[in-house]
């Protein structure tokens, strides 16, 4: 599990050599009940698909990542969404070189 700023991200690899075809790179969203709402809940999970996807050609086929954001997620700007991310993503090493 890779803790940054206001995100958890668990890193799972994959066996790339199951199956003839290659493995496509997986990202989960997980709110907790106790984050808020339903509203605000999907609104987290849709910020974060949505940064995510810019990510995506980007990210290791070998990999499956769930993110679950903290209660302070809900504050912050699309601008720090989009490093802690980042930062997540280069900490648990799923990025290409």
């Amino acid at each position: 599990m890779v803790l940054v700023g206001n995100l958890h991200t668990e890193l799972k690899r994959v066996d790339s050599t199951i199956g003839k075809e290659s493995i496509n790179p997986k990202i989960g969203v997980v709110v907790y009940k106790k984050y808020g709402n339903a509203v605000q809940r999907n609104r987290a999970k849709r910020r974060i698909r949505a940064i995510c996807n810019q990510f995506l050609p980007s990210i290791r086929n070998d990999c499956s990542i769930i993110i679950s954001p903290k209660e302070r997620f809900r504050t912050m700007s699309y601008n720090d969404v989009v490093q802690d991310i980042s930062e997540c993503f280069q900490k648990a090493g799923v990025l290409r070189s």
